[in-house]
């Protein structure tokens, strides 16, 4: 009798630590991030529609409308009433003629909570607070935004006093530079376009023949290096956990070579502080995961 008791006692009290740590890390989470946007520059962009939300969770929102509404998730959006504004940015939504469900969604300040009441749902731009540090510029193809790469600037914002810059935003409203489809050639022949900045993070695959990424890459960083002085130029490596193609393998090993004569360039060997351990990477694939962007920011942030 006493052992089951004691069983559910701590059974009980597991389920109830392992609650509260959830909670904390949600609300340190809104925390961090409610701390780097200037609240007082806030332009509303659009108000779109009188709202009641339907179903809610951390990271996914659902709500009714008389009408069907369309949005973009490129700006910041708030749910507000007279008693709140809730601000959140999502990944994706799915319209349909009465309800807009968002998916991928993070609350900047607080989360509502579901209601019978009336919100208005308002597009904003909120932009990031300043912050005297150095501006860095993460630059790639999808490992630099796709999937859990937001983690990497948002870890290294959470160590450092950085700002970044680029065209485009994650979904903490971080800026970069990057498509899939990017590569040192048009990094050479676009070097100008990119400003005002103290430090270059590259994060790429290479997209052509080896012999001539490699060289794009030293007349880029040659031409950088010429035009600002004490600029900062930091190249990851690739990712490898299994198997993994023998152009990376040799791609690696000339990112390697090419730092040991350019003083300028910093290589962050991806292999080296990884060593195939599983957690740092996404169903064990060659990607990293949220974990291994946050390590991968841990050895950024001892570079700067």
């Amino acid at each position: 009798m006493h052992r089951k008791l004691n069983i559910w006692v701590y059974s009980v009290l597991f389920l109830l630590i392992a609650y509260l740590s959830i909670n904390f890390i949600q609300k340190e989470s809104r925390n961090f991030a409610s701390l780097n946007y200037s609240w007082s520059e806030e332009e509303v962009i659009k108000n779109h529609a009188s709202i009641i939300i339907d179903s809610i969770s951390d990271d996914y929102l659902r709500i009714k409308t008389l009408e069907k509404i369309i949005v973009l998730p490129h700006n910041t959006f708030k749910i507000e009433n007279k008693e709140e504004s809730c601000y959140f940015r999502y990944t994706y939504s799915i319209p349909t003629n009465d309800e807009v469900i968002f998916k991928g969604l993070i609350w900047l300040n607080k989360q509502p909570e579901i209601t019978k009441k009336l919100y208005d749902l308002i597009e904003t731009n909120l932009p990031i607070e300043k912050v005297n540090g150095p501006s860095i510029i993460t630059i790639g193809d999808d490992q630099i935004f796709q999937n859990e790469a937001k983690y990497l600037r948002k870890d290294l914002k959470r160590r450092s006093n950085v700002n970044f810059i680029g065209k485009e935003k994650d979904l903490y409203v971080f800026n970069f530079e990057g498509f899939n489809e990017i590569s040192f050639n048009y990094l050479k022949t676009n070097a100008a376009t990119h400003t005002n900045y103290d430090v270059i993070i590259l994060f790429l695959k290479p997209k052509g023949d080896l012999k001539n990424e490699i060289e794009d890459l030293k007349e880029y960083t040659n031409n950088i290096v010429q035009e600002e002085e004490g600029i900062k130029i930091i190249i990851i490596t690739q990712p490898i956990y299994e198997y993994t193609s023998v152009s990376i393998k040799k791609y690696n090993e000339k990112l390697l070579q090419f730092s040991e004569t350019n003083k300028n360039v910093t290589i962050i060997d991806l292999q080296t502080i990884f060593k195939n351990t599983p957690i740092y990477f996404r169903k064990n694939i060659n990607e990293l995961s949220k974990e291994g962007y946050e390590q991968l920011a841990k050895e950024v942030s001892k570079v700067l």
